[in-house]
């Protein structure tokens, strides 16, 4: 997954948990800050960021690798 929704995810963690700074609450996703939204759309954005990331992820485990043995 992109450094984009790491770093999103990470905001949005932090807004939830009541710790980011005035940087993270700025971020806007959808045209709205992180700062500006209600803990219901937070916590939906998050959900979704850590769905996507996981599945990025788990795509990269399972790579079919082909090799060639001359014998």
């Amino acid at each position: 997954m992109s450094e984009f929704a790491k770093k999103t995810l990470q905001a949005l963690e932090a807004a939830i948990e009541k710790r980011a700074n005035q940087s993270m609450l700025s971020m806007t996703i959808g045209g709205k800050a992180i700062g500006m939204m209600s803990l219901t759309e937070q916590l939906d954005i998050r959900d979704r960021l850590l769905r996507e990331i996981n599945a990025s992820a788990s795509q990269n485990l399972f790579k079919t690798v082909r090799v060639r043995f001359d014998i």
